[in-house]
């Protein structure tokens, strides 16, 4: 019962600190407009892809690395039903939020309440980590995916390699 209302607190914190004043301080830049516009793209054409967003990483001949579609499916959503960009932030926290649970509940599960209590608070309260979950960028889509996946059991070798495949 303990763990029940921690895992509130815990997530009531997190939605608080990435919540408070996000219509100031959220950042708008050429990867939110990149992104969410592929994500248009997609929902126009009815087309499905497998390349997502570009890196800014380029190689010795000038060549794009691209992540994967992932960033793009998950704001479909967004984009279907509203075209405001701070909207996709909101969602993006509620994500957050439930990768939180899972983080929560794999600790609790491998470890013990201590130390899920712990690393709940450290994943709900760092400064970084609330910064960055504040608007979209594509490695907010890659941090908190795999907590969802850690410490499952046997079926976890399967679900890395379909998560390591699509993105």
């Amino acid at each position: 019962m303990l763990n029940n209302y921690v895992l509130i607190f815990l997530i009531l914190l997190f939605l608080f600190l990435r919540f408070f004043n996000l219509p100031l301080v959220v950042n708008y830049s050429a990867d939110q407009g990149l992104i969410l516009s592929g994500t248009y793209k997609i929902y126009k054409e009815k087309k499905i892809t497998l390349i997502g967003p570009p890196s800014s990483l380029k190689g010795k001949t000038h060549h794009e690395f691209y992540y994967g579609p992932l960033p793009y499916y998950l704001l479909l959503p967004v984009v279907i039903f509203t075209k405001e960009p701070i909207f996709a932030s909101y969602y993006l926290i509620f994500l957050n939020a439930l990768g939180l649970f899972f983080l929560y509940h794999a600790l609790l599960k491998r470890f013990n309440f201590k130390i899920a209590f712990l690393g709940g608070l450290f994943f709900s309260t760092y400064p970084s980590l609330v910064n960055y979950s504040r608007f979209v960028w594509n490695p907010i889509f890659y941090h908190y995916l795999p907590h969802y996946f850690s410490f499952t059991g046997p079926i976890t070798c399967l679900i890395r390699l379909l998560y390591y495949c699509l993105v």
